[in-house]
This record gives structure tokens, sequence and C-alpha cells, in this order.
């Protein structure tokens, strides 16, 4: 009898093990997977356990939870569709008018229309940098529509000439500011050849030298080198020596219409360009900043070791 019972006692624990295993343990663990699939914003996952119990409650109620929350984000994705195509096109139909405008002021500001007062060459003039500046925000929101379109496989690739970017990037910096200003760069010999697009990587450095100008004081040095990075790759450094970037800020530079602390007179998308161009490239981009420091500017191409391997892979 004693034998008897302890088997029956045995096996009744095991039946409640298995009861318990297959009504708390497993439900549970679902729980635990598609809880991680809605962290990572799959709110498509779902919870099959439909038992009367607390637990199969409980799921019901999640379960419509992320139903909803996964309409609105379907809402928010045809709103925000909407307001790019929206952004694109009136960037498109303002462009032409602009470049009008800006031929018509320089015409003005020359005499091709008559005589023109010093104040009146004056205003001309104010109007001219405000159309310019609205012509610069324009393209920018056409260049970021384009490669969220998908630009990335229209690229021309070619192999880069840095002393070239350098060079004429500096030149038109130097056109275009008020102020003078020490540009210096380093390009070492033994540098790997990188394929890119010539004109989009000049557009990054022309950006950045640019950002470094406005963040820094007159008579100061900027500085640009080109390094290899391991062995797949090259590094772009500009450098200034304003007064660097607030450690909070950094992460959030390259987010669209965001401003650096004494970056500020435009529209806080230059950077949020540079890096849809730079990750169009498969490169990264970043900045090392410190307050009272100066910025440091950064970016990485990779390198493709055969012209001719490396245009099968795109084509």
């Amino acid at each position: 009898m004693n034998i008897l019972t302890s088997m029956v006692l045995i096996a009744g624990i095991w039946a409640n093990y298995q009861i318990l295993h297959r009504r708390v343990e497993v439900p549970l663990r679902r729980l635990i997977e598609v809880g991680k699939a809605w962290e990572t914003g799959q709110m498509e996952a779902r919870l099959a356990y439909s038992a009367p119990d607390e637990i199969g409650r409980l799921s019901k109620i999640l379960n419509a939870m992320a139903g909803e929350v996964r309409k609105r984000q379907e809402c928010i994705e045809v709103r925000n569709e909407q307001l790019e195509n929206l952004i694109s096109a009136l960037s498109h139909d303002l462009r032409t008018p602009l470049i009008a405008s800006r031929m018509t002021l320089d015409g003005m500001l020359k005499g091709a229309f008559g005589p023109v007062s010093d104040t009146c060459k004056e205003v001309f003039q104010d109007y001219r940098q405000s159309n310019e500046d609205l012509l610069k925000l324009v393209e920018a929101l056409l260049n970021i529509s384009r490669y969220e379109a998908g630009y990335s496989d229209r690229l021309n690739y070619e192999p880069l000439d840095w002393e070239k970017i350098f060079v004429k990037t500096i030149t038109q910096i130097k056109t275009t500011s008020t102020s003078e200003f020490t540009f210096n760069y380093k390009i070492p010999q033994s540098l790997p050849t990188v394929y890119a697009d010539e004109l989009e990587i000049q557009r990054v450095i022309q950006n950045l030298l640019d950002n470094a100008v406005r963040a820094s004081e007159p008579d100061k040095e900027i500085f640009l080198e080109v390094a290899t990075l391991g062995e797949n790759e090259v590094q772009v450094f500009v450098c200034d020596q304003g007064s660097g970037i607030a450690p909070q800020n950094k992460e959030q530079l390259f987010h669209r219409f965001v401003q650096g602390q004494g970056r500020c007179g435009r529209s806080g998308l230059g950077l949020y360009l540079c890096r849809q161009i730079i990750e169009a490239h498969g490169g990264n981009i970043g900045v090392e900043s410190s307050l009272g420091e100066g910025s440091t500017f950064w970016f990485t191409l990779p390198v493709a070791p055969d012209k001719t391997n490396f245009q099968d892979e795109q084509i």
C-alpha cells in the first residue's frame, strides 16, 4: 500500500507539473518572445494563446494593444510618406522661380536694367542672399528626397582624386566666406584607391567645411585629412578649432532639422544629407568633439580592391 500510494503521489505531482508547464511556462516563454519582437518594432507578432484563464485574458488584451499600435504606425507611415511627397513636389516647383529670381537680381546688380543707386544695390544684395539661402534649402530637400527614394542605385562610381576634391572645395569656401581662414590638408602617398561618386563626396566635404568655417573664429586653421583605416576603408577628417559640441548634442547632429550649438544659421539639413550620401556609399559618418576644444567630423568609405570587380558588383 505504501508503494502504491507513493506511485500515485508521484504520478499526481508529474501530472500537475505537466499542466503547469503547458499552461504557465510555455505561454510565458511565448510572451517573452513576442515582447522582444514588439520591442524591435515588429508589432504584427501575436500571442497564440486563447485559454480561458488569466494568461489567456492577458494575451487577448496585449494582442489588442499591439493591433492598435500597429494601426497607428501604419497611419503615421502613410502620413509621413504623404508629407515627403509634398515636400519633394514643393521643392521641385520652387526651384525654377528661385533660379529665375537669382538671375534677375544678378542682372539688376550689374546694371543690366539701368543704373542702380548704392542704397538700392544694398537692398538687392540682401534679396540676393535671402534668395540664395532659400535656394540652398530647396536643393537640400530635393537631394534628401532623391536619396530616400533610392537614388543610391544611380551613383556614378569612379576613382576619387582627393587632392582635386580638397582643392576645389577649399577654393569654393574661400570664395563665399567673408572671413579669412587657414586651410591645410594631408593626403598620404600610399592611399588605396576608392571608387565613389566624386560630386557627392565633394558635396559632403564642402558641407563639413562650411560647418567648420561657421563654427570657427577668423584666422583659425581648418584641417582636412584622408587616411587608411584598416584594410578595407579610408577615413576622412575635417577638423576645426571652434567652440565644440556638447556630448548630449552629438548623437542628434545627423538627424533632420538639428543644429549644433554655435553652428546656427542654416536649416539643419546639411549633416543629415551628408549621412544619406555616406551611407549610400556603404560608409559611416560621425563627430568627435568637446566643448571649448573644437570638433573633428569624419566619415569612412569602403575600398574597392579591383575596379572591374567593383563595377560588376554595382551592375
